[in-house]
């Protein structure tokens, strides 16, 4: 098992593995204060023995009591929520962007049922609902509901030496949320810029062009000045991190470029059948060999680039006979 690791004065990181993930590993990063200060760990990983052990193990070698440390959420996606719900049992306090701790709060069978619908209607076939709902990790690794401390863009939280604004980036979920210390230039940025990976940008029923904000909220983390960029999966690989934006907002308009290609060559097709055409850095011969949930990120990870394509004109939508979205360029 790792140990923490410091990587500037006052910030330790420890390496949580997610197995059989391709993500592979939660950075839970840790602002150690000084004596008599209050401690904050950002995400926990999912709620199974191998994440909560290695949590564990880094909050005993910390000495992070419940008395004094508060433990901030990124955003609702299990590998940082997982462990909230047990360690609010133990005491620790939870704070947490509102709007995504309000969509928690509808439980996670509401959430899946309105993803679903949404997809279908966009072409998923129905057989594959119960496949992908068995392997849903928001119910098999969370470890319940929490209360929490509600935060906003632009309030502060000041934990050691550090003075973070909370920034909302919604996109990759509808609240996600960042850290920025201006003194030390730092920004812990959850799953919101991954430097190796391009973090997934799935359609939400409760989020009208989930591309469009997070390619707005790509830029607004633009005009911040960082030195210290910190993912919460794998490394930088010492990228800037505006270098790295730049190559996520070019790396959409590649995907939105290809969308509209595949609607040109073969018109009326629906999201479903778009996906299956698309490129995807997956391990399978084919798109029938994709695991079922690859198939559900994939799908609707093109769904969120056809919103942005129909809100800028680019693609017109049509609904068949059965109620499923069919594409078209305009004419």
């Amino acid at each position: 098992m790792n140990e923490p690791v410091e990587i500037i004065k006052g910030l330790w990181t420890i390496d949580i593995e997610l197995p059989a993930n391709p993500l592979r590993n939660l950075n839970t990063y840790v602002v150690k204060a000084p004596e008599g200060g209050r401690n904050l760990i950002i995400d926990t990983g999912f709620y199974r023995p191998e994440c909560l052990d290695a949590l564990m193990h880094g909050i005993k070698v910390l000495d992070l009591k419940p008395e004094n440390t508060d433990v901030f959420l990124t955003h609702l996606h299990p590998d940082h929520v997982g462990n909230a719900g047990y360690l609010a049992t133990l005491g620790y306090k939870m704070i947490m962007g509102a709007l995504d701790y309000d969509l928690m709060l509808f439980g996670p069978d509401a959430r899946w049922r309105a993803c679903m619908e949404l997809l279908q209607s966009e072409g998923l076939p129905k057989d594959m609902f119960e496949k992908i709902r068995q392997n849903d990790e928001s119910v098999v690794y969370t470890s319940g509901m929490f209360e929490t401390q509600k935060v906003y863009n632009g309030d502060m939280l000041h934990y050691g030496d550090f003075d973070f604004e909370c920034i909302l980036t919604p996109g990759h979920s509808p609240g996600h949320m960042c850290l920025y210390d201006k003194n030390s230039k730092t920004m812990l940025l959850g799953d919101h810029v991954l430097f190796d990976i391009s973090p997934n940008i799935c359609c939400w029923a409760c989020m009208h062009d989930a591309l469009g904000m997070y390619l707005h909220s790509l830029r607004k983390i633009k005009t911040y000045d960082v030195v210290l960029p910190f993912p919460a999966h794998r490394t930088t690989g010492s990228v800037s991190l505006n270098d790295r934006i730049d190559a996520l907002l070019a790396h959409h308009e590649r995907r939105l470029n290809e969308a509209v290609g595949i609607i040109e060559r073969e018109p009326g097709l629906n999201a479903y059948e778009i996906a299956s055409r698309m490129k995807w850095r997956i391990k399978a011969d084919s798109w029938a060999l994709f695991p079922p949930s690859q198939q559900f990120f994939a799908q609707s990870e093109t769904v969120a680039h056809l919103d942005r394509l129909f809100i800028t004109g680019r693609v017109t939508r049509e609904r068949d006979k059965s109620g499923v979205n069919r594409y078209f360029l305009p004419k």
